[in-house]
């Protein structure tokens, strides 16, 4: 599970094989190397099993993250991504002001190169070990 919230959700979550990464961030500060670590990280989980990601309303930081992934790694395209962010019934459209921004800007081909590069290193590092 991932959680894009400050604090941890160890005080109501504490099941056995579920694994918790934090990873807070903002919409309106979110940069590519946030949304990377993000990518990863729900890359290395989904070799474990179903991933669940979550922030306060489910609807912004969740949204963009969402959304990313639906772009850069599954390669739909920004458009689709974006419709179904804002009107896939997540929340209030006016907090997506920032995730949009950030999404319409994004170098969707810079950021799936290195993504495939952050894979590819993890990859030879398991190999030397």
């Amino acid at each position: 599970m991932i959680t894009f919230l400050p604090e941890s959700d160890s005080r109501w979550l504490s099941a056995p094989g579920i694994a918790q990464v934090q990873l807070p961030y903002r919409t309106n500060h979110v940069d590519d190397a946030e949304v990377l670590t993000v990518l990863r990280a729900i890359q290395t989980a989904e070799a474990k099993g179903p991933v669940l990601m979550h922030c306060k309303h489910g609807s912004d930081r969740t949204g963009l993250m969402a959304a990313m992934y639906r772009v850069v790694v599954q390669g739909r395209s920004k458009e689709d991504a974006l419709n179904e962010m804002t009107q896939g019934g997540f929340g209030d459209s006016t907090h997506f002001r920032d995730g949009v921004r950030y999404m319409m800007q994004a170098d969707v081909d810079k950021l799936r190169t290195a993504l495939l590069a952050a894979i590819a290193a993890r990859a030879r590092s398991r190999r030397v070990r």
